[in-house]
């Protein structure tokens, strides 16, 4: 999270660079992009190229149409939105095992109408909307993630690194390719700050997950700041 906030900073403000940090922070980001394409874009274009083909096919057999394959790039700005949302998901990774789904569904079982009528009436109505539909993806993807887990490792206890490893892997690719990172700090950001005063059961749990993925994201913030600052200070003092 700390190098790939310190590189966007960078590269967003043209933040000036000693050669050594420079070459450094080059290096990074294109290792960074080979392996996103590598693990994550080579195969997801070609699949969508493939299926674009499929379509076209399919509708060449009733209208006056050619069959073709495109060719799709993706282009550098948003391999780095897809990383940004890579150390999103990353922190949020890091949180849930402070507070982990199981204690916030707990809280979700022990809601009643009036809870949810409650956090609905304070989120507002285009806002609580929003946030529902966020909340809708978010089920869905961790549904997702737990179908696939299950086919690729069967669940029985001998297989319990692997598992974690594959499930790691998984909330990584769904961090890169859905921008599931982005759509869970959505999700928080309006339902804790707009609700932040109801006394619902859930609220506590996730105002205190917020709490911690906060702090996480302020650490590495700090951290980013701090090596700016000391990048600042040896230009300073190797200017000749």
């Amino acid at each position: 999270m700390t190098l790939t906030l310190a590189n966007l900073v960078h590269r967003l403000f043209g933040i000036g660079l000693l050669p050594f940090f420079q070459a450094t922070f080059n290096a990074f980001h294109d290792w960074c992009h080979i392996v996103l394409r590598f693990l994550v874009f080579s195969w997801l274009t070609q699949l969508a190229e493939l299926l674009w083909y499929g379509i076209t096919w399919a509708g060449s057999l009733l209208l006056p149409i050619v069959a073709w394959r495109p060719h799709i790039v993706i282009p550098p700005m948003i391999s780095d939105i897809s990383l940004v949302s890579v150390a999103f998901t990353r922190v949020f990774r890091s949180t849930d095992l402070i507070v982990p789904r199981s204690e916030r569904a707990a809280a979700e079982r022990a809601m009643t109408v009036d809870h949810w009528k409650e956090i609905e009436r304070l989120e507002g109505r285009f806002w609580g909307p929003v946030h529902r539909c966020f909340e809708r993806l978010n089920s869905r993807i961790w549904q997702l993630i737990d179908l696939i887990q299950r086919i690729i490792v069967p669940s029985n206890s001998r297989f319990d690194k692997v598992r974690a490893i594959v499930r790691a892997l998984l909330i990584g690719l769904a961090g890169a390719i859905l921008f599931w990172g982005f759509i869970r700090l959505a999700g928080y950001v309006i339902n804790v700050l707009l609700a932040r005063l109801s006394t619902a059961p859930v609220m506590s749990v996730r105002r205190r997950f917020f709490r911690y993925f906060v702090l996480n994201f302020l650490g590495a913030s700090l951290a980013v700041a701090g090596f700016f600052v000391l990048n600042a200070w040896l230009a300073d003092a190797l200017a000749p």
